[in-house]
């Protein structure tokens, strides 16, 4: 297991995200996220591609079953796209000094562990819920 930053991101890296609760983001069901994996198993694991568009940099996050995470709705996040659109691009912020990662999605909020087990893109600002341990696979 590397975690960040002694390793960066680059497209096609394979990675698993641990939130604040110390599970990890794992696909559930057909198309569902939750943070409820105490350890990775392949339901934890999400290929990155890595999105230029003007001084933007954006990644799109690739399960296991090849569907890209997509927001739906206005807060919701599933595995169901089967190509990357907006919805599916998301800006981040990397903090190398702990080597975590926030995401923001095409509504403007970021990536937020909700209750025990939930995620949604619904916070304005980053804090401890939005928050992710990037575990780099290799």
């Amino acid at each position: 297991m590397i975690v960040l930053p002694q390793r960066v991101i680059e497209n096609g890296t394979v990675i698993s995200l641990r939130g604040d609760s110390g599970n990890y983001m794992s696909r559930m069901g057909a198309t569902g996220l939750e943070l409820s994996k105490g350890a990775i198993d392949q339901y934890c694991k999400f290929r990155v591609t890595l999105i230029q568009i003007g001084n933007d940099k954006k990644l799109a996050l690739q399960g296991d079953t090849n569907k890209f995470m997509s927001r739906m709705g206005a807060t919701g996040l599933e595995l169901s796209k089967d190509s990357i659109d907006q919805y599916c691009q998301f800006s981040y912020a990397i903090d190398t000094a702990s080597g975590q990662i926030s995401l923001r999605g095409d509504n403007g909020k970021w990536m937020s562990r909700m209750g025990e087990t939930g995620l949604e893109l619904s916070k304005d600002g980053i804090d401890r819920y939005s928050q992710f341990l990037v575990v780099v696979e290799g």
